[in-house]
Parts: C-alpha cells; sequence; structure tokens
C-alpha cells in the first residue's frame, strides 16, 4: 500500500557573498566658458550612484556617476560654483557568482581632493566606498504532509514552519519636481552656488504588494544677487509621495526604505517684475526597498504507517530568518571650534552630518554598533579674503541594544545596519564656536541561519512473516519516562487515538498501557 506524499514549492533568498571595496574616479573639470577664471577652491564635493550592476562571470561590473559641486574664489573676491557630471567604472572580484544572483550595491564617496591646474582647469579625485551584498533565490520542494487516501493507515506529525525572510530587495525611481519661491524680503536671484537635498520624516504603509512611500525634501540654497553684497541663504521643505510596486504575486508584510539622491537640477523663474524669485526644482531620488515575507505552512515532521513497515528519508531546508528587528534614537552633541587661521563666523548655511558603521559585535543578549560621524559645517564670514568657509569634524559614536530574553544569538547570527541622521540644529556660541546637535537613528535586523527538516520520501521495507500472530496479540506496555503518547503508537504501528482511547489521555511513567 504505497503512501503519496504532499508537496510545496518554497522560495528562499540565501546571502552568498558580501564585499567591501573602494573605487577612484579621477575627472578634469574644464570651467565653463559663463564662468570667470578659478583663483582658490574653496570646496568641492560629490554625491555618487550606481546606474548599472551586471555579473560577468566571477567578477561584478560597476556603473555609476558623481554629481559634482566645485565652489571656488574668483581673482576679483567673488564666489562662483561648477556643477558637473562625472561616469566611473568599478569592477570587483566575488567568487562562486551566478548568473541569477541578486546584487544589493550600496555606495557613497568617503573624500573628494581637488587641485588648480590652470585657472580654467581643476582635477578632481574622488574615493568611493562600495559595499555588495551577494544572494540568490532558491526554489525549494518540501513536503507538507500525506495525501487523503494514505491517511486512513498513516498517522502523520506536522511541524509549523514560521519565518520572517528578507527575500525582496529592489531600487526604484521617484521624481519630485516642485516649484519654491524666495521669502519675502530676500533679494532675487543671480546666481545658484549650491543646492543641498536631504530626505527627512520617512514613512511607509505596505498593501499587498504596494508600498506607499511619503517623506520630506528638506531643501538648503546657496545664493549670490546682484541687488545686495554677500551671499544669501534660503530653506524650505517639499513634502512628496509615491507608490512603489513590486513584482506580481510578492506579498510583504515588513519593509525599510532607504533613498540616495540620483540628480538635482534646478531653473530660475521670474516673477512679473522680471527678477528670479522662484525655483523649479527636479529632484530624482533612487528609493531602496528592502522588504521581509512571512512564510507560514507546515512541514512533514514525522510519520508511520499502521499497517506497513517504512523506512523516512529526511531533508533539511536553511532559511535566513530576520529574527529580531529594534530601533534606537542616539541624541548626539559635539561643539565644533574655529582654528586660529579660520574666517570668523557669520551666518551658517547648512550641517552636513555622514554616518559611517565601523564595527558591530554580537555577545551573548546584546549588538553593539560603532562608528563615526563626519560633520562638515558650510558657512558665511564677513571676511573679505573669506567669503565662504569650511569646518570639518570626525567624532565617534557607539550604542548597544540589549535583546529580549527568548532572543538567543548563535555563531550564524549576522546584524545588518542602517544608520540615518535627523533633526540636524546648531548655535552659534558667543565664543565664535558651533553647538552641534543631531538626531541618528540606528536600525538593525538581527538574521539568523536555521535548519528545518522533514521526511522527503517514503520507502517501504517488508516486514518478517510471523504466521499471522500479529493480528491475534495482546501487548501490555509500561510507560517509561521520555514516552509519548506518539512514540509508543509509532513503535507498535497503532493509532494514537486508539491507544489514548484504551488507556485514557494522560500517561505518566510507570503506567501499564494496553495495546491491541
Amino acid at each position: 500500500m504505497s503512501i503519496e506524499l504532499k508537496k510545496q514549492d518554497l522560495s528562499i533568498s540565501q546571502n552568498i557573498a558580501q564585499n567591501f571595496s573602494q573605487a577612484y574616479a579621477e575627472a578634469d573639470v574644464i570651467v565653463p566658458d559663463t564662468k570667470p577664471d578659478v583663483a582658490k577652491v574653496i570646496q568641492a564635493t560629490a554625491m555618487c550612484y550606481v546606474t548599472d550592476k551586471t555579473i560577468s562571470g566571477n567578477k561584478i561590473l560597476l556603473d555609476g556617476v558623481l554629481n559634482i559641486t566645485i565652489l571656488y574664489l574668483t581673482e576679483k573676491g567673488l564666489v562662483k560654483s561648477i556643477h558637473t557630471k562625472q561616469g566611473f567604472k568599478h569592477n570587483v572580484d566575488v567568487a562562486n557568482l551566478v548568473d541569477n544572483a541578486k546584487l544589493d550595491v550600496q555606495s557613497d564617496v568617503q573624500n573628494v581632493e581637488s587641485l588648480i591646474l590652470n585657472s580654467r582647469k581643476l582635477n578632481i579625485k574622488a574615493l568611493i566606498g562600495i559595499n555588495i551584498s551577494v544572494s540568490v533565490d532558491n526554489s525549494v520542494s518540501v513536503t507538507t504532509g500525506v495525501d487523503e487516501d494514505s491517511l486512513c493507515h498513516c498517522q502523520q506529525k506536522l511541524k509549523p514552519l514560521a519565518a520572517m525572510c528578507e527575500n525582496v530587495v529592489t531600487e526604484q525611481s521617484i521624481l519630485v519636481r516642485n516649484t519654491f519661491e524666495l521669502s519675502s524680503g530676500k533679494p532675487p536671484i543671480d546666481d545658484i552656488l549650491r543646492l543641498d537635498v536631504k530626505v527627512c520624516n520617512k514613512e511607509s504603509k505596505i498593501a499587498g504588494n504596494k508600498i506607499l512611500a511619503k517623506g520630506n525634501l528638506n531643501i538648503s540654497m546657496l545664493y549670490c544677487s546682484d541687488a545686495c553684497d554677500g551671499l544669501q541663504t534660503m530653506d524650505t521643505q517639499i513634502p512628496f509621495s509615491e507608490i512603489l510596486t513590486l513584482a506580481a504575486g510578492r506579498e510583504i508584510d515588513n519593509c525599510s526604505l532607504d533613498y540616495s539622491l540620483a540628480d538635482v537640477k534646478w531653473t530660475l523663474q521670474q516673477d512679473l517684475d522680471g527678477e528670479n524669485r522662484a525655483v523649479n526644482l527636479e529632484v530624482g531620488l533612487l528609493a531602496k526597498v528592502n522588504a521581509c515575507t512571512q512564510i507560514n505552512m507546515d512541514l512533514l515532521g514525522d510519520l508511520y504507517s499502521t499497517k506497513e513497515n517504512i523506512d523516512l528519508k529526511l531533508k533539511n531546508v536553511a532559511i535566513n530568518e530576520v529574527a529580531h528587528r529594534q530601533n534606537a534614537v542616539l541624541n548626539v552633541n559635539e561643539m565644533l571650534s574655529l582654528s586660529p587661521d579660520d574666517a570668523p563666523i557669520e551666518q551658517v548655511y547648512n550641517c552636513f552630518v555622514t554616518p559611517k558603521v565601523g564595527k558591530t559585535t554580537l555577545n551573548g543578549k546584546h549588538v553593539t554598533v560603532e562608528g563615526v560621524l563626519n560633520a562638515m559645517v558650510l558657512y558665511i564670514s564677513n571676511s573679505t579674503d573669506n567669503q565662504i568657509s569650511t569646518i570639518n569634524k570626525e567624532f565617534k559614536f557607539a550604542n548597544t541594544f540589549e535583546l529580549s530574553d527568548t532572543m538567543k544569538l548563535s555563531q550564524d547570527s549576522a546584524a545588518d545596519v542602517n544608520l540615518d541622521v535627523e533633526n540636524i540644529n546648531y548655535i552659534i556660541t558667543g565664543a565664535g564656536e558651533i553647538d552641534l546637535r543631531c538626531m541618528l537613528n540606528i536600525s538593525i535586523g538581527v538574521i539568523e541561519k536555521r535548519e528545518y527538516s522533514y521526511i522527503s520520501d517514503v520507502e517501504e521495507i517488508a516486514d518478517e512473516d510471523d504466521g499471522g500472530a500479529k493480528a491475534y496479540r495482546l501487548r501490555i506496555y509500561f510507560v517509561r519516562n521520555g514516552d509519548t503518547p506518539w512514540s509508543i503508537a509509532k513503535k507498535y504501528r497503532m493509532k494514537v487515538d486508539d491507544l489514548l482511547a484504551a488507556n485514557g489521555d494522560n500517561i505518566v511513567p510507570g503506567q501499564k498501557l494496553i495495546l491491541t
């Protein structure tokens, strides 16, 4: 009498490689004909994003773009700016790559250096940090039980599989268009020197395979005006919302969103008096979705037949499970001091704080995240020699997460850490220092590799012939420590319900059982 097993395909995502490397991008920047000569570079910054990632053998080929902003002084002491793009390529060697692997790439500019080659030509070198995570989707056929016909002579024990698997990583583009006007009392715009954008107040709501992504763009603008001497600043905030759609059939239960700037474009708009008092802004965002799907199903954990002797074949399925998620807010307060050679501060244009993870330690019930915050303040001075200057400082941070009592870290545990800086505030003290305060959001996800065993196949084993004595045998069994109704019924190939019906539901060690 054959036993038919029920099968179901299970799609799981497995991480097969982690890699960090650094790319170097170099560009010779020609000063546009509409711009005056360069006498001194005040500041050179860049932001980057990866435009294409492909697999070729055991190499990952990356193409990306640097958006470069250069502030400089002319020979007449005026502040001007250059905005340009530069492509870069980078190859990363990763062992055991497969063509259908999924790539998650994070990139950020770690350092920018500038050199004046001549008054019309600059050399820019950028160091780019690149984190790559490689995963594959595997389809595994698992056993979820026996069919209805086999249940008449089989006893099955099912064990639940409930795991939160991070198996959807995708990037989608968001384009935000908006027009904002100058505040009353601000002089009109002659030239925008810098326009910086930061995504804040991020929210997400899940509905099936769709995500409603909401947030605010915090805009800081540095400009000069012919109507007055000196530099001008303006801050504003632009809300955005977008519906992101994942692949059909990919319903998700939890997700996190991370944004990077792909591009920032602007044009000036005149009012009725012919003055440039409005800015048409176009911001391109890349929204990276890390989504978790809850797997709920039963696996066939044990099986026996009351009619025949069978041999069970076992298999294991390994799942990288998101076992724990936790967030923390770290309030950072640092004093930024000027050096004797720095120009005095008249007005702060913007504070840029960039977080970087240095070390993550998992120990017992604790996860400790250590890193650094790179703070850069761009400020305006009333000095005739330095109209605009920068302060740079790096300081360390650390935060320890205490996990719940039910959470047990193993040797295979790993932590995924995300950092985000919000609510940057500052006060210029009477001593001319900057009292910088910001809020660092730290998010961790503890990833556990867990193995679940299940019965993959059944093979019938011929019983020895006893002349039909088994059909008439009455047996007495004394319950031992560790016995369960299942283990006893399986040993004597009888139904669990029949065993309990004949002997009562409460079976204890030393009890005498009647087995028929």
